[in-house]
């Protein structure tokens, strides 16, 4: 058939399905239609993510569905006939913000689609398909940290999470989760995928969220953190769930949460951000959020789903942002402050600071495991049945996992730690800035760079994902000698999982990747030592020429973009 043929076929089968779009027959198809019906979506790092739109590949209730059917049989076959799953939902409202479908807008099917209008569709599938769906009752959105604790301590068997993070506006997505408020890994997908949809005489029951459940995650998801009574924090949820989650666990622990009037309310079109995508990462996000927050001098930030965390701090020379690898040093710092000798387990990606390296040095019982590939799929699974006293994961993304109650990441967990241990420094008369100048100093000083380009199009990610695009030879005057982090490994789908190259130089490394959730491809760059800043910002140059050499990403206008540009 011709790609037109194809085509044709493509909307004729999806009209069948969804004949309130036929007005699309009489208008001409625009670019987002025509690859939404002829193209496919996947799971990747952060399970399924994308545009939504019309067809397979975009996020849609009938592509979504494919996945929970499946998902389904998976469950049944492990637990019978009383497996159960819970949903749960950001606040994300499609209306095509980027307006890629043209002055008439997007077609009826999913004009206006929210987050919990596709968990409504996916838990009618998993009930069709006999598994047992826990609901939210009367409320406006449950966080992915709620949903991971409701598999692992509450007795459901997996979790379908309706979101897509961080993602931008007109994103939205699924994550898949085990009886252990895992994420699934590569195979385990695969797993999942290959299972075919098996008939039920009898429908599963649909189950209210009990209220006990949500008040055992607001004691439990943070054990061992002590009272945060006198402390004050200024919380923006950025539109989404942090204002269930994380605020509900400070106020637990005694904290005083200040809600920002401009981002508390949960919907997920990023309104109030000013264009940006609703993510802590985000250091332009802080700015307008800090400058509202009167009478505070601790700022947190959560996305929609309230799983990553930021902080600023107010400080005699202004606000400070820190990065993800400063969290993770501060959070790595306040853990080994709780343990005071007792065992404690870490877990980080290969991606997150060397520092921590130099910080556990020297402390008797803390053992760090920190080359494990990103996601925190692979984070808890390292954490998993440890017999240490206390468990702390870490990712550069602003992702923090403590305690044994959750097999996710969480805001509230990352949230707690900063603010227990901005307390716990004030009382030696310093901050939390002061504190982490203490253990940089220690590890050598490093500066961190994440320059983040986004490919041409998603065939150049798929090819070079699958081939590599010929690496830089040198860098910086060095040899660069590249290390494939798929060597050795044999399996498609945990190779995808660890498509990611390092190069080791004197003063600096570097891993590059592509990103799991967004055509993009991502460095991480880490330099110390004398002259790190202009080490750090070379590499982020020579990474960028060599992009735009090989056709990955568009090539700089001078007059308008200047030097290398990130984003």
């Amino acid at each position: 058939m011709t790609e037109d043929a194809d085509l044709a076929a493509a909307l004729s089968s999806w009209l069948h399905d969804h004949p309130e779009d036929g007005p699309l027959r009489d208008r001409p198809l625009p670019t987002e239609a025509t690859q939404g019906l002829l193209g496919s979506s996947g799971f990747g790092t952060g399970g399924m993510r994308g545009r939504v739109g019309i067809g397979p590949g975009r996020i849609n209730a009938s592509t979504l569905a494919v996945a929970c059917r499946a998902h389904a049989a998976w469950l049944r076959r492990r637990f019978g006939e009383e497996a159960s799953v819970v949903m749960a939902f950001d606040g994300r409202c499609f209306d095509d913000q980027e307006g890629r479908w043209g002055p008439q807008g997007p077609p009826a099917s999913v004009r206006g689609l929210r987050s919990v209008d596709l968990a409504r569709a996916c838990g009618e599938v998993y009930r069709v398909h006999g598994v047992h769906v826990w609901w939210p009752d009367g409320m406006q959105g449950v966080a992915t940290p709620q949903a991971s604790f409701f598999a692992r301590r509450c007795g459901a068997h997996g979790a379908c999470v309706i979101s897509a993070s961080h993602n931008p506006p007109d994103d939205n997505g699924m994550k898949l989760y085990d009886e252990g408020g895992r994420q699934l890994l590569p195979l385990q997908v695969e797993e999942v995928l290959a299972c075919a949809p098996e008939p039920t005489a009898t429908a599963g029951e649909r189950r209210t969220v009990p209220s006990a459940w949500w008040s055992a995650y607001r004691r439990q998801a943070v054990p061992e953190v002590p009272s945060l009574s006198g402390a004050r924090v200024f919380l923006a949820p950025l539109h989404g769930c942090a204002v269930l989650s994380v605020a509900g666990v400070l106020e637990t622990l005694g904290a005083d949460v200040v809600l920002d009037p401009v981002t508390a309310g949960i919907r997920g079109d990023g309104a109030g951000l000013h264009g940006r995508t609703a993510n802590p990462e985000d250091p332009a996000l802080y700015g307008p959020i800090c400058g509202r927050a009167d009478g505070c001098d601790v700022v947190l930030l959560a996305d929609p789903d309230a799983d990553r965390i930021g902080l600023a701090e107010r400080s005699a020379r202004g606000w400070r942002v820190f990065d993800g690898h400063e969290l993770a040093m501060l959070c790595l710092d306040a853990a080994m402050g709780l343990a005071a000798g007792r065992p404690l387990r870490v877990a980080a990606t290969a991606v997150t600071t060397r520092a921590l390296q130099a910080m556990v040095q020297g402390h008797a019982g803390v053992q760090l495991v920190d080359d494990l590939p990103v996601g925190f799929k692979f984070i808890a699974r390292a954490l998993d049945d440890h017999p240490a006293a206390f468990l702390l994961g870490l990712e550069e993304s602003h992702g923090i996992l403590w305690g044994p109650n959750l097999g996710d990441k969480d805001a509230s967990a990352g949230a707690a730690l900063l603010v227990w241990w901005r307390a716990r420094m004030g009382e030696r008369g310093i901050d939390l800035s002061a504190r982490l100048a203490e253990l940089k100093h220690q590890a050598g000083d490093p500066v961190f760079r994440k320059p983040t380009w986004r490919l041409l199009d998603d065939h150049v990610q798929a090819s070079w994902e699958g081939r590599g695009a010929p690496l830089p030879s040198s860098l910086l005057g060095q040899t660069a000698q590249w290390v494939d982090g798929r060597e050795g490994i044999v399996h498609d789908a945990q190779r995808r999982a660890r498509t990611a190259w390092t190069v080791h130089l004197d003063g600096a490394q570097l891993v590059l990747r592509p990103s799991g959730t967004e055509p993009k491809l991502k460095a991480y760059v880490e330099a110390w030592g004398e002259a790190a800043d202009a080490r750090a910002d070379a590499l982020c140059e020579a990474l960028t020429t060599w992009a735009e050499g090989e056709g990955l990403v568009r090539r700089r206008d001078p007059r308008r973009d200047g030097a290398a540009t990130t984003g």
